[in-house]
């Protein structure tokens, strides 16, 4: 079957880190074409094309509107695909949605990743005017969790949206202790040094500043210790400022966008979650994969605790509550989750298998 796919962004982010998954999965039995509005190439661009995925630009609409609806007429009048699978974070734009309505597709799939907006107060209200009017076009919903369903979706589509977990290959994620060596030599981090991680985009959304509030009470701690920052977004040359007013740039280290997360991991103790609010994130799903006790804001929803590695905080506590509980919460001899982790339904085979039922794919 043809699928027409629309969420992939230049940078990795939990949405993207999904729907790559789906295409590692599916690429042989499916054909996958990615519509893109962005100047940049789209994350994993030499990995979809080395796999026969096709990438199709087109205007975006705050360029021009008339050739933005132009091109994806074009495109689904020329490739007749079998489905559209809109991934998104709110409703602001839903331009892909209408015109492939208009060309006949019946099988259009929109799949939520967020819980709350992150956009401008004008995002806020073109999202709310097009969740009116979305069950005109689509009767077909998917959201990472509950709270993300709620965000997305009115009423007549809320009663029948499916939740699709963010599963990971959880057999790769386990904890193994040579790469926990091998990583950080590579990092020259000491044995006994113990780490915390943090996973995601520099943006508010992800709170990075408390965060760094709670490590500048931990590093008083214990000053054998180091924040590993994984990710990029426009908030990151701040960050860096703001560590650097702290005086602990020699113990936080910003790795940027990584593909081997899977060994990332092995080297922290601890991560330390903050956000001010989440749809299910993928990266506490692959840290409690990983065996890592997690430290999150209670905004974070909880049907994300699929082991007891989890562990609420409110935001209204100081940072210097927070550092206490990762000094009390940090491990140093992880253990194997793989059980709990299929059990819950977080086990990416699983979840491939519901993918291709739901998107009626077989």
């Amino acid at each position: 079957m043809k699928i027409a796919v629309v969420g992939l962004s230049p940078k990795v982010g939990g949405v993207e880190t999904f729907i790559i998954n789906m295409f590692r999965s599916l690429y042989q039995k499916h054909d996958f074409y990615f519509l893109t509005s962005y100047d940049e190439d789209v994350c994993y661009k030499d990995e979809i094309l080395k796999n026969n995925g096709k990438i199709i630009k087109y205007c975006p609409r705050r360029s021009s509107l008339i050739k933005c609806r132009k091109d994806l007429n074009k495109f689904f009048k020329s490739n007749r695909v079998d489905v559209l699978w809109f991934n998104c974070c709110s409703l602001s734009s839903i331009e892909e949605i209408k015109i492939a309505y208009k060309n006949n597709i019946s099988n259009i799939v929109v799949h939520s990743h967020n819980s709350k907006n992150m956009g401008s107060k004008l995002t806020f209200l073109l999202h709310t005017l097009n969740k009116l009017i979305l069950n005109r076009f689509v009767y077909n919903t998917i959201a990472c969790s509950n709270i993300a369903a709620d965000w997305m979706f009115n009423n007549t589509l809320r009663k029948n949206t499916k939740i699709l977990h963010n599963a990971v290959n959880a057999k790769k994620f386990q904890y193994n202790k040579n790469l926990d060596i091998k990583m950080r030599k590579k990092l020259n981090i000491e044995k006994d040094c113990s780490v915390i991680g943090h996973v995601g985009r520099f943006h508010f959304q992800k709170n990075h500043k408390f965060l760094i509030n709670i490590y500048e009470k931990y590093y008083k701690i214990n000053k054998n210790s180091r924040l590993i920052l994984c990710g990029e977004g426009e908030d990151k040359a701040s960050i860096k400022e703001y560590v650097k007013q702290k005086n602990i740039e020699n113990n936080v280290l910003f790795l940027g966008n990584r593909n081997d997360m899977e060994q990332v991991y092995q080297c922290m103790n601890m991560i330390v979650f903050p956000s001010l609010f989440e749809g299910l994130p993928f990266v506490l799903i692959e840290a409690q994969a990983s065996g890592i006790p997690c430290l999150i804001s209670d905004n974070i929803s909880r049907e994300v605790a699929i082991t007891n590695l989890i562990h609420f905080k409110s935001l209204s506590d100081d940072p210097e509550l927070w550092a206490n509980c990762v000094k009390n919460l940090i491990v140093y001899e992880k253990k194997s989750t793989l059980d709990e982790i299929v059990k819950a339904g977080y086990d990416i085979e699983e979840n491939v298998k519901n993918f291709e039922k739901i998107l009626k794919l077989k």
